[in-house]
């Protein structure tokens, strides 16, 4: 019962943080008349994990991180379906997520080789997500038997396992550029160094996130599980539901510096 409680609560309490800093984010860029491209991926990007976090806590309450001999046959088939519908939804996140947070930095840098590196991340992000949502949507025929065996055939576990862990290494690269990149990318603005050093505090946020990637990859092997199935795709969906909570709030925490100001 604990990682299922601990998702709901950490469902909950990151989503009512990204609201708030994206809605202060939203704001203060309209009162200063620089509302642009990054507001609106961040928009599109925290939309995409409100659907996320509400799959995972009906998840949570269908059977997602609970032990199989907990869980009714109804309880099992719902907790899948929910789980699936969470997978699409976070992985559909990530990806505008990213590209505002590489947009915003595109607008400061000025090295060319830098901008190179944050258009590579948002292709690599976007190959990835798109690799993910076919990987999902095509594993079983028809999609229904994702979550209720008896009416098609699903591909083999190892099919799956390799996906996963290719997205994985997608997710761990980007993530870890956006996290580390600014750092370098600031240290050649013309900014005061008290701006600086509040600016990449809040960044530094993301490299929490790109951490809860890599504690992600430990729980990978429960998509090939044979037994307890949903009991080890709890803590997969509770550390994606931090990397991508996080990375909307230090993403739009770093936009609020004329509040600072």
């Amino acid at each position: 019962k604990g990682v299922q409680t601990s998702l709901i609560s950490v469902s909950i309490t990151l989503l009512v943080f990204s609201y708030l800093v994206v809605l202060a984010r939203i704001l203060v860029r309209l009162k200063i008349r620089a509302f642009g491209s990054d507001d609106w991926l961040m928009a599109v990007g925290l939309c995409f994990y409100t659907a996320a976090c509400t799959a995972a806590i009906l998840g949570a309450l269908n059977g997602v991180g609970a032990h199989a001999y907990r869980l009714s046959e109804n309880n099992k088939r719902d907790g899948a379906m929910y789980y699936m519908y969470f997978q699409l939804f976070y992985v559909c996140s990530t990806l505008p997520i990213k590209a505002a947070i590489c947009v915003t930095l595109l607008r400061i840098t000025i090295r060319r080789s830098f901008k190179i590196i944050l258009c590579m991340v948002i292709a690599m992000s976007f190959a990835a997500s798109l690799a993910c949502v076919i990987a999902v949507l095509v594993q079983c025929r028809p999609v229904r038997a994702t979550w209720d065996k008896s009416v098609g055939k699903c591909a083999p576990p190892k099919v799956i396992l390799g996906v996963s862990y290719f997205i994985s290494a997608a997710s761990i690269l980007t993530d870890w550029t956006c996290a580390i990149l600014p750092v370098f990318i600031l240290w050649d603005v013309q900014l005061r160094w008290r701006v600086k050093a509040s600016v990449a505090i809040l960044l530094a946020m993301g490299v929490v996130a790109s951490t809860a990637t890599l504690v992600r990859l430990k729980y990978i092997p429960s998509y090939a599980a044979s037994s307890d199935y949903l009991y080890g795709l709890g803590p997969v969906a509770l550390w994606s539901i931090i990397e991508s909570g996080l990375g909307i709030i230090a993403g739009s925490l770093a936009t609020l510096r004329p509040v600072y100001k």
